[in-house]
């Protein structure tokens, strides 16, 4: 097909014309593009180019109005549990009151017990020996005192008059180790102003005192604090630990 005149387009090897193909310079080539009038019965059609999304012109956004920012709100944490917090309240509560519990008991049964007992001058008077520590004779007494005639009869005790010390023991605290010694009551000693005796006589003949300034003078240490239990505190002392069965194969009078 002969180039039109003025036309400077692409052209073939053969002198053929393509700008029905590339388009006409200057003319566009594109959705207004025409092709040039051709004899051919089936012309080649150019398809009309789409504009791609991306490239379309967007319009432009109106001004948006002048609104106010909010702060940002912040998660609420949840509220702990009122169940939880109050049973760990009455569990302290209830630890608390169990230590105090203890506290006072601790306090108040000595004070009950030292306030209870009867107490006994023992210390003798004159010139006694020094010691380290703490010394604590501790006697047992047959002695029938405070029991009434129906205690008597339910003990056994009988009527024996008089009052001995069967046992006599002395307990060492404080200074080295702690030392229990249990001395006979059958012991030959010298008993200030009565002679050579058995050495719970001392406690017949005079009392607290004398069995404490004996025991001095013997063993040459000084006596702190004297306790002593009788037949009725022998009683309360078996029954506190709830009673001993004697087993004998004899019977007993």
């Amino acid at each position: 097909m002969p180039r039109p005149p003025g036309s400077d387009g692409p052209r073939g090897g053969d002198g053929e014309d393509y700008d029905w193909l590339y388009g006409r310079p200057g003319s566009g080539s594109g959705a207004g593009a025409q092709p040039p009038p051709s004899d051919d019965p089936e012309p080649t059609r150019l398809m009309p180019v789409q504009p791609r999304p991306d490239s379309a012109p967007q319009p432009n956004p109106a001004p948006a109005a002048a609104t106010q920012v909010q702060p940002p709100v912040r998660p609420v944490p949840p509220a702990p549990t009122r169940t939880r917090a109050r049973g760990g309240r009455r569990w302290g509560r209830t630890v608390r009151l169990v230590l105090l519990a203890w506290l006072a008991f601790l306090v108040a049964v000595p004070i009950y017990a030292f306030t209870s007992i009867d107490r006994v001058a023992a210390a003798p008077a004159g010139p006694r020996p020094g010691s380290d520590g703490t010394n604590y004779l501790i006697v047992g007494s047959d002695s029938r005192k405070g029991l009434t005639a129906a205690q008597r009869r339910k003990y056994g005790t009988g009527n024996a008059a008089g009052r001995r010390t069967d046992t006599i023991m002395v307990l060492h605290t404080g200074s080295g180790p702690n030392v229990l010694i249990s001395i006979p009551r059958d012991s030959l000693v010298e008993i200030p102003g009565h002679g050579t005796t058995k050495i719970n006589a001392a406690y017949a003949l005079g009392g607290a005192k004398l069995l404490v300034r004996t025991l001095e003078s013997r063993l040459d240490l000084r006596i702190d604090e004297y306790v002593e239990i009788g037949m009725g505190g022998l009683v309360n002392v078996v029954d506190a630990v709830g009673g001993i069965r004697l087993c004998t194969s004899k019977r007993l009078d």
